[in-house]
Parts: C-alpha cells; structure tokens; sequence
C-alpha cells in the first residue's frame, strides 16, 4: 500500500464515523473489502454515484475525472508530497481549497497556478490510523525484528538486508506493484519500522522505532530531534544524508526501546484533528 492507500483508509474511516456517506472512486479497488469494513463504498467509475456533497480529489486525474462528472460539486485536493507531478491539484477544476501534507508540498502549492486563482491553500498534519497498539510492556532493549515497507524495493534492500543481519535483526520486506498484505499486520509483528512517508507515521502511532530510509538517503531515527524536519518533508527524508551499509550499521546501534514511545507521543500530537479540520 502507498501513501495515499493508508490516508484514505485513516480519513475515510473517521469521515464515516462521523456520519458521512464515503463513495470511494478509483479505476481500480485492489481491496474493496478492507474498504467496507472501514465503513466506505468501493466504485470503479462515476456511473452510479450520487451527486455528492463534497469530493476530496488525491491525484490529478481523478479531480478532472470528478469535476466532469459533477461540475457543481465542492471540491477539495489533498496533495501527498513533492515527489510526483500527478500530486499538484490541476489548475481549472474550481477547487475550494488545496490541503499540503508538508512544508514542501504547501510551497509547491503556493507558487502553482491555483494561488492565482485565489483557492485557499491549507497545510495540515497527516492522519494517523490507531488500528494498532503500542508493544505489550514497549519495545525490546535489543530489535528482533524489522519491516520495510516501500513499493521502490529494488537493489537497495539487499543492503539493508546486509545490514539488519549484522545486527541480528529479522527482516521482512513488504512492497511493490503486487503487494497485496495487511502492511499494518507487518509493522504489528515489527520491532522497527524502515521506509517512507506514511507507512512511517503508521509506524509511529503504533509505537514502533521508525527509521526514515528510501533506497538513496537515511533522514535517520524519528524522534524528538528530528521530528519537525521529517515532519515538514512528509516523512519523506528531510535534511537526509546519502545512504550507505556501513551507514544502516551505525544507525541500527543508534536503536533504543525509548523510540517506540517518543514516536507514538509525536504522532498522537499532530494527527487527531486532521479529519474535522479537512
């Protein structure tokens, strides 16, 4: 799952627990399932779909897609991260505002044409998902096990896998274009939870030690220090420095139980409020 797959899973839940009807429309509903459960409806195209009182676009497409299907709708984009083009709410569509999930995402935003338009221009903190909870009694004064998560798990992982197993850590790599696990299940049997974006702050939440790393840079250990940075940067890799397996050593002997619970303090803090906020 990606950024945008957990996000909508957070505030799609919490939108139904306060009331709303949630249609979820996407070519494609890998899990339609998991999507009732959390109280949302599954739709591969318009057709069908009432005329809602409000539609939250995530990706370029799917807000021109929105808008022809109702031209009168409010609408509101949510733009993930710095990273790919489709994440810059398009221009034209009559949009009533654009969220930013980060510091850099609202800059972008900010210089787009959409503050020529005079759309309203909000950053907010991710959500978080509370399915999971903290470990039974914390973390282990030494890891036993770790989780990656990253659909970009192509040559690096090797060493990362290098890594963990001079540190006697377990890995499990849960990713890419065919992926169909619970991630949350991965992280829930994880001491450390390595990868990008989201899946970091799910992590967090679920008070597992966190370790910012994409298959080039390491933003390092989430905690206390570097939780404003990773924070602005969408948990991406912040003020990051180039990554290298004697590097993931010395970071995994950085490992400490405190992580899990300085994460979940910070993640708690910043996310409640995001859903009645949007």
């Amino acid at each position: 799952m990606c950024s945008s797959d957990l996000y909508l899973e957070a505030v799609g839940r919490e939108l139904a627990v306060m009331g709303h009807d949630v249609i979820v429309v996407a070519p494609s509903i890998g899990l339609p399932d998991r999507l009732r459960e959390l109280g949302m409806e599954p739709a591969t195209s318009f057709d069908g779909v009432p005329e809602p009182d409000g539609i939250i676009a995530m990706l370029d497409f799917s807000a021109y897609a929105a808008r022809a299907a109702f031209p009168d709708a409010p609408m509101i984009a949510v733009s993930h991260g710095p990273i790919f083009p489709q994440d810059v709410p398009p221009a034209g569509v009559g949009l009533i505002a654009a969220v930013a999930m980060g510091d850099t995402a609202l800059n972008r935003l900010q210089a787009s044409p959409l503050a020529e338009e005079g759309v309203r221009i909000e950053r907010l903190s991710q959500p978080a998902d509370y399915r999971l909870q903290p470990p039974l009694g914390g973390l282990p004064e030494v890891p036993r096990t770790a989780v990656v998560v990253s659909h970009r798990t192509g040559a690096w992982q090797e060493d990362v896998r290098v890594a963990m197993r001079e540190a006697g850590i377990d890995l499990v790599v849960a990713g890419g274009s065919h992926h169909t696990d619970d991630v949350f299940e991965h992280i829930e049997m994880a001491d450390i939870v390595v990868g990008v974006g989201r899946v970091i702050l799910e992590g967090m939440v679920a008070g597992r030690a966190c370790l910012v790393l994409d298959e080039h840079l390491s933003g390092g250990w989430l905690n206390a220090g570097t939780h404003a940075a990773l924070e602005a940067e969408n948990f991406t890799v912040g003020p990051a420095v180039l990554s290298t397996p004697e590097r993931l050593v010395a970071e995994l002997r950085e490992y400490h139980p405190r992580l899990g619970v300085d994460a979940m303090r910070l993640a708690r803090q910043r996310s409640e409020e995001h859903t009645s906020e949007l």
